[in-house]
Parts: C-alpha cells; sequence; structure tokens
C-alpha cells in the first residue's frame, strides 16, 4: 500500500512537458495539476480518521486502493479535463492511505509497529525513486505518456489481493481520539485565519 502513495503524482512530473505539448496548456495550469492532489490532502485530511472509525480502516483503505484505480483511469481519456479530475481521485484515495495506513500498522500490528513503520516510511521514499527511474523510460518505450502513467497501476494490482486478507480479519476503526480531533479541528480553524500559513 506504501508504494502506492506516491508514484500517481510523482510520475506526472517526468512527463510534463509531453502533457503540455498534447493539451496546450500555460505554466499556471500545468502547476495546477500537480497541485491538485495536494489540494485533495488538504480537503480530506481531517476527514479521514471519522471515515475510517465508521468504515473501518482496512476496509477503507481497500476502497482506497480501487479509488487509486479509478484515479489512473480517468487519467487515460484524451481530456485535459478528464486529467485534472483523475488527479484529484488519485489524491483523494492516497490521502486516506496516508492518514489511516500508519493508524492501521500501529493498531493492527502494536508489537511490530517500529519496523513496520520503518517499512512504511522506506516505501513512502521507494515510491518516489521508482517513478523517477522508469517512467521516462516507460514514456520513450511506449511512445505515450498515458500509458507511462497507467504502468504505476501494476502497484496497485498488486496491493489489493495482498490487501484482501486484512479485511476478513478483527475490525480495526482506531483513528484519533474525540480531544484530539477537537483541538485538531481548533487549531485547523486558526492556522486558516493567519496570513503567514496563507
Amino acid at each position: 500500500m506504501g508504494l502506492n502513495l506516491r508514484p500517481a503524482i510523482t510520475s506526472v512530473a517526468f512527463v510534463l512537458p509531453q502533457i503540455r505539448s498534447d493539451y496546450a496548456l500555460g505554466a499556471t495550469a500545468a502547476g495546477l495539476l500537480t497541485t491538485v492532489p495536494l489540494l485533495a490532502f488538504v480537503l480530506f485530511s481531517l476527514q479521514v480518521p471519522r471515515w475510517g472509525r465508521k468504515s473501518g480502516i482496512a476496509r477503507l483503505i481497500l476502497v482506497a486502493l480501487m479509488l487509486l484505480a479509478v484515479g489512473f483511469a480517468i487519467r487515460m481519456v484524451p481530456s485535459a479535463t478528464a486529467l485534472f479530475i483523475g488527479m484529484a481521485v488519485c489524491g483523494a484515495a492516497i490521502t486516506v492511505g496516508n492518514v489511516l495506513l500508519p493508524a492501521f500498522i500501529k493498531s493492527r500490528y502494536p508489537d511490530h509497529g517500529g519496523i513496520l513503520t520503518g517499512v512504511y516510511t522506506v516505501s513512502l521514499y521507494a515510491g518516489p525513486a521508482l517513478a523517477s527511474a522508469l517512467t521516462v523510460p516507460m514514456y520513450q518505450a511506449t511512445g505515450s505518456w498515458r500509458v507511462a502513467l497507467l504502468g504505476w497501476g501494476i502497484l496497485i494490482v498488486i496491493a489489493i489481493p495482498l490487501w484482501l486478507p486484512q479485511i476478513g480479519r478483527a475490525r480495526i476503526t482506531g483513528g484519533v481520539p474525540a480531544g484530539q480531533r477537537v483541538g485538531g479541528t481548533v487549531k485547523l480553524r486558526r492556522i486558516f485565519t493567519r496570513p503567514l500559513a496563507w
């Protein structure tokens, strides 16, 4: 799962010139393309723990993997609008993984939390490293930036069957304690009112 949390976004940077050429995107639009997933992080991060408590962390992570696959599929549609929508969907899916995977590790494997958190952290760096090494060669081999981006879907295809056994185990709802949630909401409101934060 951890390997899926970055390449969907970082791989775009390596074929951005081709994307700009195909869709006649200006510099601002191209910059927005890679910003859209980050906006999804901001919009959904505070909601994800509540969703995890409601539906179960393992189940919601599986849904996020499937949503990520949907985002990849949307990006294959030959339209700049579809590309932006696909990036937003990918960003929303990745947000779920960003928030819930560390909580899942700590809840499901408390005795191995340290080493598994380390593996998770390494995967966050390994994903972009793979994207930087292989996206351009995939583009050169196929002649299509869409296929090069879709190629990272193989990580989803691998992750889904590996994740399915987690669904059958005891339900983990976990998440942030209520007091911290309130505090987080208050802090977020304070952040939005500060010019420095903006």
